[in-house]
């Protein structure tokens, strides 16, 4: 009898347990994070009776949760690229809303400086048109600054988010490291408790989201973890927590670094994946672009109204040479941008001295809203051309100024004279110099390419480009320029035969569009009367020849053949194009997430089957676990009144 009631016992205790663990399940239905528990039954040793085995019942072996790593870090996967969409959704629409807004965006104030501009070309001689003239420039400038220091704060944002979700990171790797010393202490990881285990997944959830993890479970149920793959930095190893920081603006401004305190030189690892591959990707997909394209635009604008504004004579009729806009001192671009010009009887209206009626400047200055000013990008990286014969190099006279960027090489007259005879030398020498250009040789020419789409290809000439003795066979220069860029043509370009001198402004170029019409603007005697040069073209080619005797021809390119800014048209199809690019950012990352989060809502629901609490299936347990332990009782009681039967009997 003491068999059998120690088997309803065991039993009672053994279903009782159950009975709590499915209460214990229905009490956290709702608990985040929590995976659904049962209980594992494992039955008694047998005793020997004879020749038979009788069973003692059963023991409670463990309580265990329902557990897939398989969907544990799959929901993490797609936890961590969701977030990235998240945080390029946030910043993106917040950077369009601005620039895009009336209120805030660029397109009123320019239409509003350019259409004072052509009330001026009407009457160029009234001081109230000059005044608005002048004050619509100063809410131009005052609207790039504001623009300028918006996206300034956008860019601290993301460093005080960037830092708080490093510290973060941190402050987890720790929590994970006390999880795995408790859970060190066992190492059969279906004998740990189920709370630890859901804590610890929990916590790796949260890093997910984070960070891009790859997690490696150990036997314990213990983990280590790396960034991204199974070689990325160690973030916990062996329970040592990883410790990282923050560096900004180093190498160069805008950069981020995250480095790793693990490691006698602490390794430096760019994260991609979480809310801080996200923030990363803001600043360098979209922030630092912006504020380069904005001050970019910036930067064009002072130099095409500046152009104009030298060129011409104030409405007292004198020459002044003076610049509208200019920069603060303290800072460049948007944010530095200032009117410098304050006089309103300054601002050279006439093409002619001595002419107040005049207007011929104010309308190119008007015209300058529609004018294509703005190099096109995208696609083959852009070349600048400067064609040079083997007598050229020898013969060199001025400077070349390489700038990709991030490194700027200057090659001097001796540089260049230095190489002898040939183009394949200066190409060679170009290449050595540590630019991101190539220089290759096609004929006698030399082609200056930009890898990274960006040409940034100064090319001054102090005199002539290969100066001869005056004896010598008549000069030929070259200029190349493709029809593209002689529309988009930055600088200016003096011709010289030795006894007149004139030079086309950059609005001379550009105004004829292709290189066949510069030629002929070259040649006709009516514009440049008294010049013995000659221009021809070449496919793209324009060839500018002097006469017998006098190869004084000299062409100055101030700053690149085509300077680049970002959207092809003029000042205003620029800064669309700038806005349109975020904005085409933003609808991408929110396509990108509308599609990451149906992945990541199956991969919970896969989850939630595996793990999940389902209240039916546990009023189902809890019925059947109350009738074993129902049952068990009545073993019990069964036991019982045998025995005292037993006693009665004695």
């Amino acid at each position: 009898m003491a068999d059998l009631l120690t088997i309803g016992a065991s039993a009672a205790q053994l279903y009782k347990s159950g009975l709590a663990t499915v209460s214990n399940n229905i009490a956290n239905l709702t608990t985040e994070g929590y995976n659904r528990q049962s209980i594992n039954v494992s039955e008694s040793a047998p005793n020997l009776h004879g020749q038979s085995y009788i069973g003692t019942g059963a023991n409670l072996a463990s309580v265990t949760r329902a557990y897939n790593g398989f969907a544990e870090n799959n929901l993490r996967q797609s936890k961590g690229e969701l977030s990235i969409q998240d945080q390029l959704i946030d910043y993106t629409s917040q950077i369009v809303d601005v620039m895009g807004s009336d209120s805030a965006g660029l397109n009123q104030a320019m239409d509003r400086f350019f259409d004072a501009a052509g009330g001026l070309s009407i009457d160029p001689a009234s001081i109230a048109m000059r005044s608005s003239f002048l004050n619509e420039a100063q809410g131009l400038a005052i609207r790039f600054n504001e623009l300028a220091d918006y996206l300034n704060d956008v860019e601290q944002d993301t460093q005080f988010a960037i830092e708080v979700k490093t510290t973060r990171l941190n402050n987890l790797a720790e929590q994970l490291v006390t999880i795995n010393s408790e859970l060190k202490e066992n190492l059969d990881v279906t004998k740990q408790p189920p709370g630890l285990l859901d804590q610890r997944d929990k916590t790796l959830l949260e890093m997910a989201e984070i960070a891009n993890i790859y997690v490696i479970e150990g036997n314990s149920g213990a983990v280590d973890i790396r960034l991204d793959n199974a070689f990325g930095t160690m973030v916990i190893d062996n329970n040592r927590a990883n410790q990282f920081s923050t560096q900004f603006n180093q190498p160069k401004v805008g950069s981020v670094e995250i480095i790793s305190s693990y490691g006698a030189l602490g390794n430096v690892t760019d994260m991609t994946g979480g809310a801080l591959g996200g923030l990363l990707s803001v600043r360098s997909q979209v922030l630092m672009p912006t504020i380069a394209k904005l001050d970019d635009l910036a930067n064009t604008l002072t130099t095409q109204v500046n152009a104009i504004q030298i060129a011409g004579y104030d409405a007292n009729g004198i020459f002044l040479g003076t610049d509208m806009f200019g920069n603060d001192g303290v800072t460049t671009g948007a944010a530095g941008l200032t009117l410098l010009l304050s006089d309103p009887m300054k601002i050279a209206a006439a093409r002619q001295p001595g002419s107040t009626g005049d207007n011929s400047n104010m309308v190119l200055m008007a015209r300058l809203q529609t004018t294509h000013v703005m190099e096109e990008t995208g696609g083959t990286p852009a070349k600048n051309t400067l064609s040079l014969t083997d007598d050229d190099v020898a013969n060199f006279a001025g400077t070349m100024t390489l700038n990709d960027g991030a490194t700027t090489v200057t090659l001097t007259q001796a540089d260049i004279r230095n190489l002898g005879s040939t183009t394949a030398g200066l190409a060679n020498l170009i290449n050595a110099r540590g630019v991101s250009f190539t220089a290759s040789i096609t004929g006698d020419d030399m082609v200056l390419t930009s890898a990274d789409g960006n040409p940034r290809v100064t090319v001054t000439t102090g005199t002539l480009i290969g100066v001869s003795d005056a004896s010598a066979i008549p000069q030929t220069n070259t200029l190349s320029l493709t029809d593209t860029q002689i529309s988009n043509f930055v600088g200016t370009m003096t011709l010289n035969d030795g006894a007149t001198t004139v030079t086309l402004s950059q609005a001379d170029i550009r105004d004829q569009g292709t290189t066949a019409k510069l030629s002929d603007f070259i040649n006709s005697s009516k514009v440049l009367p008294g010049l013995d040069v000659t221009a021809s073209t070449n496919g793209d080619k324009i060839i500018l020849t002097s006469g017998v005797g006098k190869p004084f021809v000299e062409v100055i390119i101030g700053t690149p053949i085509g300077a680049p800014v970002y959207g092809g048209g003029s000042l205003t199809d620029g800064y669309n194009s700038i806005v349109t690019a975020v904005g085409s950012q933003a609808t991408l990352a929110k396509i990108s997430k509308d599609a990451l989060q149906v992945v990541f809502e199956q991969a919970t629901a896969e989850k939630d089957r595996i793990s999940g609490v389902r209240i039916d299936e546990e009023a189902a347990d809890l019925i059947r676990y109350q009738q074993a332990f129902q049952a068990s009782a009545k073993i019990i009681e069964v036991s019982s009144k045998l025995f005292d039967t037993i006693l009665g009997v004695r």
